[in-house]
């Protein structure tokens, strides 16, 4: 019965290719699983972070909450939350670093008054590095000098 024909599904190439794609596919799912659970720990992460920023902000620690929301965009930028807090925490805590740095300036402590101005630069910086526009960073720089009227309220 042997008439040196190479017997069906024993030792062609075509047998050894199921078995090759069977291991490849199951590499490719591990791989699949992986990155998925890498990508719903960043999730938690940056849901984690935002919870982080909520609870920072109803204590009145902006600048920790703005960080947090900051942090959060960064692990998910497509979180739309944490950037509406973000938006909304950034001219409160722009307001308190310029308050701060008039004061400082009036006590006579020009370094003090220049590092809250540095800082609202590294703010509207990392703000814009998430996604997060200048400009309504800017808007309330430019309030200041239009009077305390236009400046959102801290309370």
């Amino acid at each position: 019965m042997h008439d040196g024909a190479l017997e069906p599904n024993r030792t062609s190439l075509g047998e050894n290719l199921p078995r090759r794609t069977g291991r490849s596919s199951r590499r490719r799912s591990r791989w699949g699983l992986l990155l998925l659970a890498l990508a719903l720990c960043g999730c938690a992460s940056a849901a984690k972070r935002f919870e982080q920023g909520a609870e920072l902000e109803s204590e009145g620690r902006y600048a920790d909450a703005a960080q947090r929301y900051i942090q959060a965009l960064r692990k998910d930028p497509g979180m739309v939350q944490a950037r509406e807090r973000l938006i909304a925490v950034a001219p409160l805590l722009i307001r308190q670093y310029m308050e701060d740095g008039e004061q400082f300036r009036a006590l006579g402590s020009d370094v003090q008054g220049a590092n809250r101005y540095l800082w609202i630069d590294q703010l509207v910086r990392d703000a814009a590095g998430v996604g997060v526009f200048r400009s309504s960073c800017l808007r309330t720089i430019q309030a200041v000098d239009d009077g305390p009227s236009t400046l959102p309220s801290m309370h």
